[in-house]
């Protein structure tokens, strides 16, 4: 595979500020986790933030802006990349040398457009199998 073909990966903490306006201050929080499920409508999907600090009083039904501060870009791959083996976890080929490719489960969120999120599996720097991933893997199953 030619480095045309692969794509760096990279991670980011992800920190997020809640401002309610009933408050009168902003909370802040870490992105817990992303839904894995996306609306059709807006294309939304629920993401959960652990708050930090001290206790708040928040009731149900209040309402909050939040936002959420990254560094970096999510780490996103063509569905090409990521192979299904017999129904189990996701997996992607990581570039060891210039001959040699290692195979790693990887944690996705759901698809869009053509393209899926790596959660985790990946390390800053990776290398990835974007295009012929399928021929390494000729028992796989089926590209993502």
């Amino acid at each position: 595979m030619s480095s045309s073909e692969t794509s760096r990966a990279f991670t980011s903490v992800q920190r997020g500020r809640i401002a309610f306006p009933s408050l009168g201050h902003d909370i802040e929080g870490r992105v817990a986790s992303v839904g894995a499920v996306v609306g059709s409508g807006l294309r939304t999907a629920p993401v959960y933030l652990t708050l930090e600090g001290p206790r708040t009083a928040l009731r149900p039904g209040v309402y909050g802006r939040v936002e959420i501060q990254t560094a970096n870009a999510a780490v996103t791959l063509p569905t090409s990349a990521v192979l299904i083996k017999d129904g189990m976890d996701p997996v992607v080929y990581v570039q060891q040398d210039p001959l040699t490719y290692q195979r790693r489960s990887v944690v996705i969120a759901q698809p869009v457009e053509g393209r899926v999120q790596v959660m985790s599996g990946l390390q800053p720097g990776d290398k990835v199998v974007v295009r012929g991933a399928l021929l390494l893997d000729g028992s796989a199953d089926q590209l993502l």
